[in-house]
């Protein structure tokens, strides 16, 4: 988990231009793209997502980065996180994984891949989602509307979870193993948010120690705490 939000730390920002290109291009225009990367980056990294999303949207705003040479460099940068990823899953499974150097970095493009597609079906699911939250809006009462959105989000994220469980762990586990291990890591999402949050108020000199350091010491928490659950 530590090694996993350390490399995250450095591939947020070429994660998110990548999913960006997915969304304009793919389903939504750029600005609603903006808004739900917004959206994503502050669940990943509270502290910093302004600062990343600034990033992301000046180097969107230069046409060069879209050719074939600028996405391949940022599929690059993202490849140590997935390798440290599936070196996380080949010790969780007790598994030696001794490849050659060339089929080692297809399998992190693969596995980068399989990351993106998992942030863009989560996304896109969302968008539907919301319509349909939207839509049952003028028939039913907001309390029924939110347990009916809590709902959907815990179904939708401990079925995309599972998928990617399925598709990158390398041993064979069933799929009631699979659903149950990806709904209590969904719930257990769901409960960070709020309890790591009230954790700061109750702690407000935590990390104070690191002085200005202390966003990113904070930041670096969250994702280790994130990737724990995982």
């Amino acid at each position: 988990a530590a090694s996993l939000s350390f490399y995250a730390l450095f591939a947020l920002i070429p994660l998110m231009l990548l999913i960006f290109f997915l969304l304009s291009h793919l389903v939504f225009s750029s600005d609603y793209a903006i808004v739900k990367l917004a959206i994503l980056t502050g669940n990943l990294v509270p502290d910093f997502s302004n600062k990343i999303m600034v990033e992301v949207y000046s180097a969107t705003q230069t046409k060069a980065a879209w050719g074939a040479l600028g996405l391949f460099v940022l599929l690059w940068a993202i490849t140590p996180l997935a390798a440290a990823m599936r070196s996380a899953f080949y010790t969780i499974a007790s598994i030696i994984e001794a490849p050659s150097f060339f089929k080692r970095k297809l399998k992190d493009i693969v596995s980068v891949l399989g990351i993106l597609l998992l942030f863009f079906l989560f996304t896109s699911a969302g968008f539907i989602i919301e319509k349909v939250v939207r839509f049952l809006a003028i028939h039913l009462p907001i309390t029924e509307i939110s347990i009916i959105g809590a709902v959907g989000t815990l179904l939708l994220t401990s079925l995309l979870i599972a998928i990617f469980y399925k598709i990158f762990f390398p041993m064979r586990v069933a799929i009631s193993h699979l659903l149950l291990g990806a709904s209590l890591t969904a719930i257990l999402w769901l409960l960070m948010r709020p309890a790591f949050g009230l954790f700061l108020s109750l702690n407000e000199n935590y990390g104070a120690i690191f002085g200005s350091m202390k966003t990113m010491f904070v930041s670096i928490t969250w994702l280790y705490l994130n990737f724990a659950v995982f």
